[in-house]
């Protein structure tokens, strides 16, 4: 064995130590060298021979990874067994996530898109531009993506949102690395914003100032929560509307709520502390939900009215929120809140104080809905 493969072996032990037993204690002692400070499933690792270790944990499961990458920058041509080395910036990517190839253009990477899954679901100009033209490839529906597209592009990764218990279907069967992008289940605005350091690392390489876009977020983030904690009135919220006699609403220990509450309001129906959505009967929630100040609804393409939402059930009409002029609607389809609350939580977090606080500023995302 040589020596640099032997510090490899030390290194992923520890490192595999550390991921379980210390993965749900965000910096701990056994941490102190993780270069992530507020994401809970993402950990890096710097090494000597300035490689860094990705270790991405599973949200589902924190005792156990998702997946390990060695991220190394170009010309770097050293590998490692049984660990996948991902060659620094990655020059063509298939995108499985709206969100992901939206950060890519945002961030003046949008050459590295090779491919992108859902195309109908993107309201990002430049790529709709590009997929029009050929520049990016719709591969088709990210549930069955076309395996011949995605080959004959030859990308150097694909970058998916996993689920529980669920493998990757065709991408696991190209031989192409994956990326496994769980941002989404991070519990905190910061949390999922921090996963910004790792898109930078893999579009731009290592050390190209690869959080600048974390600093700047935050900075903003922080200032405006400041400002919603000078606010006297803590108003409740409820989001979304129901479907068949069902309302699912966000869990009380996911990034959704913590926003709402980062702009001092609480949500009207309690869900308990769990980080990913919660499904409930319509009567269960309607108890709590009758005393809602404000009713934030997503639609997608059309924008909701009065009369849809009497005509989807009457008895919202005793929501407090329908009654005084609360509710508002976001049209995801022209509307980039879905994208933005991921990688611009400050944005979303200023619609929410200006429309729980009355503040004079002009909303980004949502309008009122004109209700009797």
């Amino acid at each position: 064995m040589t020596r640099q493969l032997l510090i490899y072996v030390i290194a992923l032990c520890l490192i595999a130590v550390g991921a379980s037993s210390c993965a749900e204690k965000k910096g701990d002692a056994d941490y102190s060298d993780n270069i992530f400070t507020e994401a809970r499933f993402i950990r890096g690792h710097a090494l000597p021979d300035s490689s860094v270790i990705i270790s991405v944990v599973n949200p589902w499961d924190t005792t156990a990874l998702l997946a390990q990458y060695r991220l190394v920058n170009a010309p770097d041509t050293t590998t490692v067994p049984g660990l996948p080395t991902l060659r620094l910036p990655l020059q063509r990517m298939v995108v499985y996530s709206s969100v992901h190839a939206g950060l890519l253009a945002e961030s003046g990477q949008i050459d590295r898109i090779a491919g992108v899954a859902d195309a109908q679901y993107i309201t990002d100009d430049s790529i709709r531009a590009r997929i029009a033209d050929g520049r990016i490839v719709d591969i088709g529906s990210s549930m069955e993506p076309s395996l011949e597209k995605i080959v004959a592009l030859r990308p150097d990764a694909i970058l998916i949102s996993p689920f529980k218990d669920a493998g990757h279907g065709v991408a696991d069967r190209t031989g192409i690395p994956v990326i496994e992008c769980a941002d989404y289940m991070e519990l905190s605005p910061m949390g999922r914003m921090e996963w910004t350091r790792f898109y930078s690392m893999l579009a731009e390489g290592m050390g190209r100032e690869n959080d600048r876009m974390f600093r700047s977020v935050k900075a903003r983030y922080d200032s405006l929560c400041s400002v919603a904690s000078r606010f006297d009135k803590t108003p409740l919220v409820l989001t979304e509307m129901p479907e068949k006699g069902v309302w699912t609403l966000p869990g009380e220990g996911s990034y959704a709520v913590r926003i709402i509450r980062d702009a001092n309001a609480d949500v009207a129906v309690p869900t308990g502390d769990v980080p990913g959505s919660v499904p409930m009967p319509y009567e269960k929630v309607l108890t709590k939900a009758r005393e809602a100040d404000f009713w934030l609804i997503r639609t997608y393409g059309y924008d909701i009215t009065a009369d849809d939402i009497v005509k989807k059930q009457p008895l919202n009409a005793c929501i407090r929120a329908f009654a005084n002029g609360g509710v508002f609607n976001a049209n995801t389809a022209v509307s980039r809140v879905f994208e933005d609350i991921a990688f611009h939580p400050d944005r979303v977090l200023r619609d929410y104080i200006t429309i729980f606080h009355n503040t004079p500023d002009s909303l980004l995302y949502f309008h009122r809905v004109a209700t009797p």
